[in-house]
């Protein structure tokens, strides 16, 4: 019985710890796809579709403080995206994202 309760105990402290962060799984993956393009080498060809996935996860997350600034990177000019995409990946860590390793 004691391996059970701790397994659980450690199991809500995953839990609570992943909530903690206060976004949504929907929001973390439209923070990583705009990294994987910002850190990526930010290939032109493949700004688009970055944002497009961003913004078809953010459609599951309902009111998020990350949908005006994904707008914003969408619309901005070629020679700002980087910028805007740092910016974007800024407000996503003022939220609780953390850029993916490796």
């Amino acid at each position: 019985m004691r391996n059970s309760s701790a397994v659980a105990v450690a199991a809500t402290v995953l839990v609570l710890a992943a909530c903690a962060t206060g976004m949504s799984g929907a929001e973390t993956e439209a923070c990583d796809r705009v990294s994987v393009w910002a850190y990526g080498g930010q290939d032109a060809d493949r700004f688009d579709q970055a944002v497009a996935a961003a913004q078809e996860a953010l459609s599951d997350a309902g009111d998020t403080p990350l949908a005006e600034p994904l707008a914003q990177l969408l619309g901005s000019p070629e020679a700002e995206r980087g910028a805007g995409a740092e910016a974007f990946l800024a407000v996503c860590e003022d939220h609780g994202w953390e850029p993916l390793e490796g």
